[in-house]
């Protein structure tokens, strides 16, 4: 049994969260905290309107993003499944960075692409020479839409917390 669990933006691509969030509650002792985190929606995001908006300048036919409002994206839909895992004390915070540094194109970019499982299928689906080939393109997505740099972004997350 353990005293905390945690899941920073993982816990939110499960395919059964409720499974998911009764796991962490079966191994939890009583009065053990759970932190989650989710990203919110994207058009609270401008850092990531940023980086899917470069995404689809490599692949035009990936749909547009949709609240999706039956996900932790939601944040009643979050609190209520925490709740009915059996956590108390619920509560969902909108966390902000206020400051997501963007020094260079080629330096944001390079921290999406290491930083985002989406991106990282795509890349891996493509094959490295294609993909070189293709990232010219979300390079100059950025170039055309980035406000001048150096600049920031912000990036909005849900942080859900409760005790067992």
């Amino acid at each position: 049994m353990f005293d905390a669990a945690f899941s920073m933006f993982g816990l939110m691509f499960f395919p059964d969260r409720n499974k998911g969030f009764a796991e962490i509650y079966r191994t939890l002792k009583p009065g053990g905290s759970i932190a989650v985190s989710s990203w919110a929606p994207l058009d609270q995001s401008p850092a990531m309107q940023m980086m899917f908006g470069a995404l689809k300048a490599i692949k035009p036919d990936l749909p547009e993003p949709q609240r999706a409002v039956t996900t932790l994206e939601n944040p009643d839909v979050f609190k209520q499944e925490l709740l009915n895992a059996g956590f108390r004390d619920v509560k969902i915070q909108c966390i902000t960075k206020a400051a997501f540094p963007v020094e260079s194109i080629a330096v944001f970019w390079g921290d999406m692409v290491k930083g985002s499982a989406p991106i990282q299928m795509l890349k891996k689906s493509m094959g490295e020479t294609a993909w070189l080939e293709q990232e010219i393109l979300a390079i100059k997505y950025l170039e055309e839409n980035l406000p001048s740099v150096p600049t920031t972004l912000s990036s909005d997350a849900w942080l859900g917390l409760g005790i067992k």
